[in-house]
């Protein structure tokens, strides 16, 4: 298969995929008889916009890194699918609806992604394992799981407030030494 192939075939999957998510949207603000239409659509529409669009802006070239980290966002969608699903059936705090899952992860993907994004263009770093600017992925990475970690205690096991205070100065203590140690050899090795 030929580029501009593969380029026609995820442009097609895109326009398929925000359209998927335009009916998900609408069967859950609408309801009635295209109710059934709200959750298997919510769940898949996101997984076909990051990937295809992402796809599509990665190969633009103009528009490379919001292409790969949507394409990125694929992971990050499974994880929060897995995190919100644990923590919402464990706390009644947060009620199990179809604004609530698969809200709450395609939220926090969006998040992610546009975190991801800014970082990337705000450092210059290339974000990606084995570049200088993998250390800063796995700070987000390990910051993620943790956030999530957080909000289980907090909401399914009744923990202290305190915590999420706790852990946002946690946060910032982690980004200074990565800034002071990591970040300034970076710097140095890109000059």
């Amino acid at each position: 298969m030929d580029h501009e192939t593969f380029l026609a075939i995820h442009r097609y999957g895109a326009g398929i995929s925000v359209v998927a998510g335009l009916l998900a949207l609408l069967a859950v603000v609408v309801g009635g008889p295209i109710a059934f239409l709200g959750p298997p659509l919510a769940f898949m529409a996101p997984l076909g916009i990051l990937y295809f669009v992402g796809g599509v802006l990665e190969a633009s070239g103009r528009h490379r890194i919001v292409g790969e980290e949507l394409l990125r966002g694929i992971v990050w969608y499974g994880g929060s699918l897995l995190a919100w699903a644990v923590i919402l059936s464990e706390t009644p705090a947060l009620p199990t609806t179809p604004w609530t899952f698969p809200g709450l992860p395609i939220v926090t993907t969006a998040g992610l992604v546009g975190l991801l994004v800014g970082i990337r263009s705000w450092t210059g770093l290339d974000l990606q394992a084995q570049t200088p600017g993998g250390s800063l992925l796995h700070l987000v990475g390990g910051s993620v799981l943790g956030g999530f970690l957080v909000l289980y205690a907090i909401l399914a096991q009744g923990r202290s407030i305190l915590l999420l205070v706790l852990y946002a100065g946690s946060l910032v203590v982690g980004w200074h030494l990565w800034r002071n140690h990591w970040g300034s050899a970076e710097d140095q090795s890109s000059s």
